[in-house]
């Protein structure tokens, strides 16, 4: 039986804190980014895409910028590191 990785973070979200919007390529890519996002005990949230911006799908994933740079090294050890990085 595969083993859960440790928790490296345990930020939520309503701190008061920059978040940051990822756009995936695909619906599928964003719901398996929030999976593992949660696997690694980071706080992540699908939402609509923000009008105004493009891409190929309809939904993003919200994270804490905070958790950016840790996020995006899961991302790509996942195969999910082609994304675009937006803050609010």
């Amino acid at each position: 039986m595969p083993s859960t990785p440790e928790k490296t973070s345990t930020r939520r979200r309503g701190n008061g804190g920059k978040l940051a919007v990822m756009h995936f390529a695909s619906t599928h890519d964003t719901i398996s980014a929030e999976r593992l996002a949660a696997r690694y005990g980071f706080a992540a949230e699908v939402i609509p895409r923000p009008p105004g911006t493009t891409g190929r799908c309809g939904v993003a994933l919200q994270v804490a910028a905070a958790d950016v740079d840790e996020l995006t090294a899961i991302f790509a050890n996942g195969g999910l590191g082609d994304f675009h990085l937006a803050e609010e």
